[in-house]
């Protein structure tokens, strides 16, 4: 990896066509900036990552918005804000980093399209749409009761799609009221959704995608698609994932000590798998 402060990544994050990472209290990002959604207080899309801010603890990301938690407890946005999903009291879009309004009561919180959605400790699944919370699930079947169950929760950016993580390491889908078990997919850790697709993270550190793969963004090295899970080619020692619009990325154990590296794979139009080109990759390349 090429850009100095990276090496340290713990969290990377995928919007629509916009990828972020933070490494130590920094957050850096590259893709597509036609919102401001990169931070770096201009409309040009980014195809390395550009430094954001420093002081965060936490990312994540919407369609074309990202936020961060801070060390002293606040919540910074930017990027689109046509819905308010800024949390800044206005609409408009920023392009640098804005104080947003701290949401609390939910836990694992994810951003989607105009909504996020969390999960309280019993496996309760609850979201804010529209500045009200709604428990729209109910109990995540498999979740148990255990405070301690490391539940995850992914909020589809490009619909209504949101699929949480079991305490049995089984991903559920939450969709028109109804939730469907992935029940191929076992010992998942992480898992997110992109356009028309999903993957899962496993706790051997490989990568179990399904769905569309248009340009790629499944990973195996083909354009066809399908409902079920395959494993990611080419990929290992991966321990945290981000699904954006049609590109997937991955945070992985290097062979240096101490240092990981970050892969990305699928559309690359706007720069978003951060290695320099704008060519779609069919497996994981990279980012410099």
């Amino acid at each position: 990896m090429d850009v100095s402060g990276l090496e340290g990544a713990t969290t990377i994050v995928a919007g629509g066509n916009h990828t972020c990472v933070l490494s130590g209290s920094e957050v850096w990002c590259w893709g597509q900036n036609s919102q401001g959604q990169l931070g770096d207080g201009s409309r040009t899309d980014r195809n390395v990552p550009v430094k954001v801010l420093s002081d965060a603890v936490d990312i994540t990301a919407g369609l074309d918005y990202t936020c961060a938690i801070m060390t002293y407890g606040q919540v910074m946005c930017w990027g689109n804000n046509d819905q308010g999903q800024l949390a800044d009291g206005t609409k408009t879009d920023r392009a640098r980093p804005t104080l947003a309004a701290l949401i609390s009561g939910i836990s694992n919180v994810d951003a989607g399209w105009n909504k996020s959605c969390g999960l309280t400790s019993s496996g309760l699944l609850r979201c804010l749409s529209g500045g009200s919370a709604q428990e729209i699930g109910g109990i995540i079947p498999g979740s148990g009761s255990s405070p301690e169950a490391g539940l995850d929760v992914a909020v589809n950016r490009f619909g209504s799609l949101v699929i949480a993580l079991a305490e049995n390491g089984v991903p559920v889908a939450f969709q028109a009221g109804q939730f469907k078990a992935i029940s191929d997919v076992n010992q998942a850790i992480d898992v997110d959704s992109g356009l028309g697709y999903a993957c899962a993270l496993l706790s051997n550190g490989a990568v179990e995608c399904w769905g569309a793969n248009y340009y790629g963004q499944l990973g195996r090295n083909s354009r066809i698609g399908g409902p079920d899970p395959q494993l990611v080619q080419n990929l290992s020692g991966a321990w945290q994932l981000a699904v954006g619009k049609y590109h997937t990325c991955v945070l992985i154990t290097s062979s240096v000590p101490g240092i990981d590296d970050i892969q990305c794979w699928g559309l690359n139009k706007d720069g978003q798998l951060g290695n320099g080109t704008n060519e779609n990759s069919l497996v994981p390349v990279f980012v410099k």
